[in-house]
């Protein structure tokens, strides 16, 4: 809730006051989409979770232009698929 989650991984990020007020003078009316009026941004991120719930790949990049390449992904999977296999899970 309100980003909480995120937070308490470092996957998000306060634009602070001046970077609020440049957003709000253009348009830009964040709380409207984000669902609170805290104008914290989460970071956008990728995760492969092995059966075992450790994370076997990860991806986090806070420009929310750049995401896993599709090819990275399916490997990431491809590999956790193999580690449950010989692990007998």
């Amino acid at each position: 809730m309100d980003n909480g989650y995120a937070m308490s991984l470092n996957l998000a990020f306060w634009v602070g006051a001046e970077l609020e007020n440049l957003m709000a003078g253009i348009g830009r009316d964040v709380p409207s989409y984000q669902g609170n009026e805290s104008w914290i941004f989460p970071i956008p991120a990728t995760f492969v979770v092995g059966r075992d719930g450790l994370i076997k790949a990860r991806f986090v990049d806070p420009d929310y232009r750049r995401r896993v390449a599709i090819e990275e992904l399916l490997q990431a999977l491809r590999a956790a698929r193999l580690t449950c296999q010989e692990e007998g899970r």
